[in-house]
């Protein structure tokens, strides 16, 4: 996925499960903030990785400050040894 530096980029997670919960975290960012399940409420700041259990969701927020390739996991890594992966490519 394209983002440039400075930008806030706003990342809508959910866990369908059924049964394992999942790490999200992107290599090389913090989350600026996190809601869990969504919800405004719930807000906190300075994440690394984040808990997403089963049946749930969550919203993260990050900017990044340099260019480059930042590659967003779950620390599941069986999850993610099948796929369960991406990047981001910040110009």
């Amino acid at each position: 996925m394209a983002a440039s530096v400075g930008e806030l980029v706003r990342i809508f997670i959910v866990n369908a499960g059924p049964n394992s919960s999942s790490a999200f975290h992107v290599i090389g960012a913090l989350f600026s903030r996190y809601e869990a399940d969504g919800y405004p409420a719930n807000a906190m700041c300075m994440h690394q990785t984040i808990d997403v259990p089963p049946g749930s969701g969550a919203l993260v927020e990050l900017t990044f400050a340099e260019p480059g390739n930042y590659p967003f996991v779950t620390h599941k890594f069986s999850d993610a040894s099948k796929g369960a992966l991406g990047l981001f490519k910040v110009s």
